[in-house]
């Protein structure tokens, strides 16, 4: 028999709406941008961002959603950490499988998104070779950052592949902002938290620098409220039977930024230490990850003349995995190790003389080196070392926009990036096995008509194409997403309003074929999947005062494998529900969260002989999870009070099983948490 296994990526989410996430407070919590919130709703649309196309642009004239979250909403929504502020983010959501944490946006998990810190790109995840897991994106404080900008929608034409569902940008460097943070916290589940910021600020010279750690106990829960009594019949006796202290988390981040009159830095070095589940149960404390990452960069802006603008950026990069495993069989020895390093450098030219005719047009190089993958397990008898010579990139790229008169914009960007011809060799026994791929040239392009029927209505029309790679050697073509969506935006006084109507068709998925042949299994890997995501999304907003505010979204979606006769993928919740209210006076501010997603199918195989498909699990159950905050602060002082209450009605929350965490009844969420916090900002 063959089986046909779908490796799913998120192919969500083109979203238009430009919305404001900001949380207005009652109080000035050292936010650089606090005035914004004494602003009316229109001219809220006129802040500018760089993320969207590396040139400052008004909120209202980015041709993609662009999501806006400011460090006076973290402070009001007090959230436990970089995972939970994405939850509560129109359209998102997420899936943690105990192997894995997976972002989703309208639908489907696993597209790569560009992810940023003031603006630099960290190191790729994904890349050939290496499969860095997608939780090393978590580890930031939130106390460091001052703004987040979230920009939806394929961003290949600015970012280059593996930008295949947006951007996030996480800004730490902002100029206005506290200087000087000390902040600690404690709550159950062994959950501590401490963090110091301190900064120094001349005429032409400044310089932050952002200290945290974090760690706690991780998700807990009974091997019998997981497993199958199949399963549980088929476990080692001397295996756990409880999942508690087994995935547990320490985190340190440090990092330095600043600027001396027209250059710019920042240097950022994560550690990260934490347990997985994957196969089996453990014996003893589980299996123990470490992932280490530093990231350099230089960046030199310069005012050319009243028309153009320079920027070079200078990126070196490297990231160490180190897994030990404590599965299968008591006292197993051996590791798994992947690494990388990255050189980038990007020269880029900003052109606007007037507010006709804007440009950016820029030329990047990147290489990955010293790409390896060794897994080392003798007692099993698995070896394989995979090598891969230097894969070198160069892309050219332009973006402009053009009003064609008082009512229409038109938007257009192209992208041509070439990737060297190299070779990956896998080192095993008896014979090594090498891989060569041919030089590859890749083509990505964006489009879109903005219509401006007046200041309190605005029409989008988007189309794009990204790219995106396969995370394995097995395969050079990469896979590919198209996306188009109608979106209508209304802005009047106290209130948004929008709809969206989007559609994506993903091809060239990668997919893996297992045959039986005799008593072997023999694998085969191809590009032949194929999905569809269709959806509409609703959001409102209600601001009538800076003590409230209140937002509503919802998204609806379907997204079905084409391959495989249409049928509802993974991971793919067919609706969601957001909902903010907070509410700010006197000292005090107090605020709720709520996010419903709806059930979700797992993963599947499908028979190639008549594409049957075999669930690896059961349907995991829709959820609610509310949150809830109370901050205290008194007008003009530096120090604060916090209480956050994570998944305050403890709710069982369940995510689908796969090929490596394969419970039946679903992976289990984190249960009810509190959080107390106290600290000095100046």
């Amino acid at each position: 028999m063959a089986l046909l296994q779908p490796k799913h990526r998120d192919f969500a989410a083109f979203y238009l709406v430009p919305l404001l996430c900001g949380g207005l407070a009652g109080q000035v919590w050292g936010d650089e941008n606090s005035d914004i919130f004494d602003l009316p709703l229109e001219e809220l649309m006129q802040i500018q961002i760089t993320s969207a196309t590396k040139a400052p642009l008004a909120l209202r004239d980015i041709a993609a959603s662009v999501t806006l979250i400011t460090r006076e909403d973290i402070a009001r929504y007090g959230y436990l950490s970089l995972e939970e502020l994405l939850m509560n983010v129109p359209g998102f959501y997420h899936v943690d499988n105990f192997e894995d944490y997976l972002l989703g946006v309208r639908g489907t998990t696993g597209g790569s998104i560009a992810f940023l810190i003031n603006g630099v790109q960290q190191h790729p995840t994904r890349i050939k070779g290496l499969s860095i897991p997608d939780r090393s994106r978590m580890n930031i404080p939130l106390q460091s950052i001052d703004r987040i900008e979230i920009i939806r929608g394929p961003a290949a034409v600015i970012y280059g592949n593996n930008a295949f569902s947006g951007s996030i940008n996480i800004v730490t460097n902002g100029q206005g902002g506290s200087s000087e943070i000390l902040a600690l916290g404690a709550g159950d589940n062994n959950r501590q938290q401490a963090f110091l910021r301190s900064g120094v600020k001349g005429d032409d010279f400044s310089a932050r620098l952002n200290l945290g750690s974090e760690q706690n106990d991780g998700i807990g829960g009974k091997f019998s409220n997981l497993m199958s009594a199949e399963q549980l019949a088929d476990m080692d006796p001397a295996m756990r039977d409880d999942l508690h202290g087994s995935l547990q988390q320490r985190n340190l981040n440090a990092e330095l930024n600043g600027h001396y009159k027209e250059l710019e830095f920042n240097l950022r070095y994560s550690q990260m230490q934490y347990g997985f589940y994957a196969i089996s149960p453990s014996f003893h404390d589980g299996n123990d990850l470490h992932l280490n990452s530093w990231l350099g960069n230089l960046g030199f802006v310069h005012q050319l003349n009243n028309a153009w603008q320079s920027h070079t950026s200078l990126t070196l990069s490297h990231e160490h995995y180190q897994f030990t495993p404590d599965f299968v069989f008591d006292d197993i020895s051996g590791y798994q190790r992947q690494g990388a390093r990255r050189m980038e450098a990007e020269q880029s030219f900003n052109y606007k003389a007037d507010n006709k005719f804007s440009l950016v047009a820029g030329i990047n190089y990147r290489q990955l080196f010293a790409v390896r993958n060794r897994a080392y397990f003798p007692d099993v008898g698995f070896d394989v070392d995979a090598q891969s010579e230097d894969v070198s990139s160069m892309g050219i790229f332009s973006d402009v926009k053009y009003s064609l008169n008082n009512n229409w914009d038109m938007v257009a960007g192209y992208r041509l990036s070439q990737i060297s011809q190299y070779h990956v060799v896998k080192h095993l026994s008896p014979a090594d096995v090498t891989y060569e791929y041919p030089q590859r040239t890749d083509h990505v392009y964006r489009t879109a008509l903005i219509y401006h029927y007046d200041e309190q209505n605005q029409l989008k029309i988007m189309y794009a194409n990204a790219l995106q790679d396969n995370s394995a050697v097995e395969l050079n073509e990469p896979e590919e997403t198209t996306a188009a969506e109608i979106n209508y935006l209304y802005v009047q006084g106290a209130q948004t309003f929008s709809l969206s109507v989007f559609n994506h068709e993903v091809e060239y998925l990668k997919r893996r074929t297992v045959r039986l042949v005799g008593s072997d299994l023999v694998a085969e890997v191809d590009n032949s999947g194929e999905w569809q995501n269709r959806g509409v999304e609703l959001m409102y907003g209600y601001r009538p005062d800076r003590h409230l505010t209140a937002e509503l979204s919802g998204t609806s979606q379907r997204t079905l494998d084409i391959a495989a006769d249409n049928v509802a993928v993974g991971n793919s919740p067919a609706h969601l529900f957001k909902g903010k209210l907070s509410y700010a006076w006197a000292d005090w501010s107090s605020s709720a969260t709520l996010a419903y997603v709806s059930e979700m199918k797992a993963d599947y195989s499908v028979a190639e002989a008549d594409n049957s498909v075999t669930r690896l699990g059961d349907n995991v159950p829709a959820y609610w999870l509310l949150g809830a905050n109370m901050r205290y602060q008194q007008n003009k002082q530096p120090w604060f009070l916090n209480l956050h209450i994570y998944n305050l009605t403890d709710t069982i929350v369940r995510y689908p099983a796969n090929e490596l965490v394969d419970f039946e009844q679903g992976a289990t969420g984190r249960r009810r948490e509190v959080l107390f916090s106290a600290g000095l900002e100046f």
